[in-house]
């Protein structure tokens, strides 16, 4: 009990140094005028890791060698060679030589793999460094440290973060004292400099010895922040945790919150989201589609527009398109449709489920979705009573005779353009040679472009092997795959071959997809230009008279962070792990999206969705709550309306509630919405 209240009264009052002295409030205004020489302590000050904690270097060492054991055996081995040195000072090579039976060159392998390990974890804190800087200018500057690693190993392991121009490096394994041992590492650098310790203002992290030791030989001092900055998600290390995959985890966590830009350095909130959220889900993605096309055999890889774009970005930023070569395939659920299904004669219960709607659709999708323009066909429309504003719930269209008659009506022109489409279709696609084996790679959800792909080239007897890699696949993927054989994966779940949860899109969708989205008009369908075939796009919905919308640049930076991550990680320690678990290159943007600050609702609620001309806000609700109280029916319409549901119930009620518990209750009373008739 006693020792439990210590480490709470200890955490407590770290927590309250903490919070006095922030590392980016640093100025050389802070440094006492006596001072002559400013000391850094290193780790957690100058230099951060990529752990939760100090020991989970041993864990990735013992990952990496494949010796189960190794890190309880290595934290054992330097308490024994502790216990060996009456001074407690030892170097790395006496905790390896306290293993036993190791060979003096095993020794001497193991010790520079573990200095290659921390020195593929760790990174110079960007604030630090700049007044680090500044220091240089105006005093002497050393470095002390209570460290196992020699001065030479420490060497490397600073000129490799940056860290140069310092006077001395003082390590207690080679002074033989310590900061911790009462604080007579500080008396051997003074004495060696030839300064009073008065003389000296130490900057260091830890509470006892950088603060309380350094306070009690006569330094001045700076306690700076231990605490890693917070990231936009909320996601967090789970230090009781020692398993594999939350040592991924943490190590992505710390890896991400120490490179990314701090708020206070001119970096926007949209850049820091994608720089800490969509770019590890991009970059675990890319990992294990370069994995399972290995695997598979795959000689070629097509990445779908407009999904595909990011993905396609990321794949060549790392470089996979030397290993299998890729190309960029315009198609889109549209342009393939029309032409691979509406070209037989279909009746309107056949038609319906061919079509692809929303829940809430106009008269202009309801064409569009058969290849047609409403505008076109407006006197015809009039005379069945049909109105160019008319929307129309999906599930009771039926039963809507009017729509029926139209359809009617239309069923010779719908299948003759169909055809029209197809035979141009079929002219783009012989271009990308899809005999071989080829990768289809896209968001997912359902494969509807592959499946309705696969369908119009075996009606037209060309020859394909495709095989489709997916962010995810849900159990809808299994539906109109009559007379094909679909082949097909998913990362985050894959409900089609029988894992994941397949409604869980559901809430964030449109969202989650405008990060991925080529800023272009969608692919409409195919035209001949200059003897060529090429895809037609429709004008790119936020192009509006006078530019662009605001949400065009927005994006932009989201993704720009998000391509700035992959750049980072790839020179890090977690850039090295062959496997990146979904639920870890997930969870940040996960949380974000299912359980979001008051900050994120705030800048992405007011996004707009459009749906071939219908226009709808992300999460921004038309009534107060009090409001909607007196109008219930208009909660229910505009909640399924909204294309980020768990950002619209945050914008009404402001509050830290169950928000995704919310949502599944709701799924389950009303799984397809409100009847509205």
């Amino acid at each position: 009990m006693l020792k439990k209240f210590l480490r709470c009264s200890k955490k407590t009052l770290k927590r309250g140094l903490d919070a006095s002295v922030r590392v980016g409030s640093l100025h050389i205004r802070c440094i006492p005028k006596q001072t002559k020489v400013v000391s850094f302590d290193i780790f957690d000050t100058l230099l951060c890791r990529d752990t939760a904690e100090p020991t989970d270097v041993f864990r990735l060492m013992e990952l990496g060698l494949k010796q189960k054991g190794f890190a309880e055996k290595r934290i054992l081995a330097e308490q024994k060679a502790r216990e060996q040195r009456n001074n407690g000072e030892v170097t790395i090579y006496d905790i390896y030589r306290a293993f036993g039976g190791l060979t003096e060159s095993q020794i001497r392998g193991y010790a520079q793999r573990e200095l290659r390990t921390e020195m593929s974890l760790c990174h110079p804190s960007q604030s630090m460094l700049r007044f680090f800087a500044e220091c240089r200018q105006y005093f002497r500057v050393v470095l002390i440290s209570d460290m196992y690693l020699p001065a030479d190993m420490m060497k490397q392991l600073l000129d490799h973060c940056g860290i140069t121009g310092y006077e001395k490096l003082y390590i207690s394994c080679d002074a033989g004292c310590a900061k911790a041992d009462g604080g007579k590492l500080y008396d051997f650098a003074a004495q060696d400099l030839g300064v009073t310790p008065k003389q000296i203002t130490h900057i260091g992290n830890d509470i006892s010895a950088d603060a309380v030791k350094a306070l009690s030989r006569g330094l001045h001092v700076i306690k700076v922040q231990t605490k890693p900055a917070a990231l936009i998600s909320g996601v967090t290390c789970s230090v009781t945790q020692k398993d594999p995959a939350h040592l991924q985890k943490n190590m992505l966590c710390r890896m991400i919150g120490n490179t990314a830009p701090l708020p206070s350095e001119n970096s926007d909130f949209y850049y820091r989201f994608g720089y800490e959220n969509f770019g590890v889900l991009l970059w675990g993605f890319c990992k294990w589609l370069l994995a399972q096309m290995k695997q598979d055999g795959i000689e070629q890889v097509l990445f779908v527009a407009r999904d595909g774009y990011m993905i396609q970005r990321v794949y060549e930023k790392l470089q996979y398109q030397t290993q299998i070569p890729c190309r960029y395939f315009e198609m889109s659920r549209r342009s393939i449709r029309v032409a691979a299904s509406f070209r037989k004669e279909l009746s309107y219960e056949e038609i319906l489920p061919l079509m692809a709607l929303t829940s809430r659709v106009s008269i202009e999708q309801i064409f569009d979705a058969w290849g047609l323009s409403s505008q076109q066909h407006a006197d015809l429309c009039a005379s069945l009573g049909i109105g160019m504003e008319d929307i129309f719930w999906e599930k009771t269209l039926i039963s809507n005779e009017k729509i029926r008659a139209l359809y009617d009506a239309l069923r010779t022109e719908i299948k003759e353009n169909a055809q029209k489409e197809y035979d141009t279709m079929l002219r783009y696609v012989k271009g990308f040679q899809l005999e071989k084996k080829t990768a289809f790679v896209d968001i997912g959800w359902r494969g509807t472009i592959q499946k309705e792909l696969l369908k119009a080239l075996k009606s037209a007897g060309m020859r394909s092997d495709l095989c489709g890699y997916y962010l995810a696949l849900d159990s809808d993927t299994a539906m109109n795959t009559v007379g094909i054989t679909l082949h097909a994966k998913g990362y985050l779940w894959d409900h089609y071959n029988g894992s994941g949860d397949s409604m869980e899109e559901k809430p964030y969708a449109c969202l989650l997809e405008s990060f991925f989205l080529e800023q272009g008009g969608s692919v409409k369908r195919y035209t001949e230009l200059n003897g060529e075939i090429i895809a037609e796009r429709y004008p790119y919905e936020y192009a509006v008279p006078g530019g662009l919308l605001d949400e065009t640049a927005l994006v932009r930076r989201v993704q720009a962070g998000a391509l700035d991550f992959v750049d980072a990680v790839m020179h890090c320690c977690a850039g090295q792990m062959k496997h990146i678990l979904p639920q870890n290159a997930f969870c940040f943007l996960r949380k974000c999206l299912m359980d979001p600050s008051a900050e994120i609702q705030k800048h992405f609620g007011d996004f707009r969705f459009f749906n071939h001309g219908d226009q709808s806000f992300l999460a921004r609700p038309k009534r107060s709550l009090p409001g909607y109280c007196l109008h219930p029916k208009e909660l229910i319409a505009d909640f399924y309306e909204s294309q980020w549901k768990i950002g619209f119930f945050k914008a009404l009620f402001r509050l830290p509630l169950p928000y995704e518990t919310m949502w599944r209750m709701l799924k389950r009373i009303f799984p397809s919405g409100p009847v509205k008739q």
